[in-house]
């Protein structure tokens, strides 16, 4: 009766298996690559989300790490996890972002925890090096 179970269990596995498969492989061969005006398209949609470009998006990220690590009680321990929730990085216009992540930091006691945070940092127009916190959520 066990044995029984057992095989009708794999079975049933092995089925499914080849069920998503075969669906995988079909929706995969009836895609079609982007033309070039969707790809330019797509393009400046990313360009829109990210406000100041991609390197301004970066530079949230590090001031973001850095007001964290003003807040931990082991800041040199820090370890940061990029993708606490997609996308991490959202730019919320007027230079602000909003910074979505974790970090891995020592506690007092010198263990190991994870904290979720959320930063809206916001880059100073009349110099492009100066970020300002304006708020930090953990």
């Amino acid at each position: 009766m066990k044995q029984a179970l057992r095989v009708s269990t794999a079975l049933i596995a092995l089925g499914l298996l080849v069920l998503v498969v075969a669906c995988d492989d079909s929706s995969t061969a009836s895609r079609s690559s982007p033309s070039p005006s969707t790809r330019a398209e797509s393009a400046a949609t990313a360009e829109d989300a990210l406000g100041g470009g991609i390197g301004e998006t970066v530079e949230a990220w590090v001031a973001a790490q850095r007001f964290v690590k003003k807040e931990l009680v082991a800041p040199s321990t820090a370890e940061f996890n990029g993708v606490a929730r997609s996308p991490f990085v959202v730019y919320l216009g007027d230079a602000r972002y909003r910074v979505t992540a974790s970090v891995d930091s020592q506690s007092s006691y010198g263990a190991m925890i994870r904290t979720e945070f959320v930063a809206i940092v916001r880059a100073k127009r009349d110099d492009a090096q100066t970020w300002v916190l304006e708020s930090l959520e953990f």
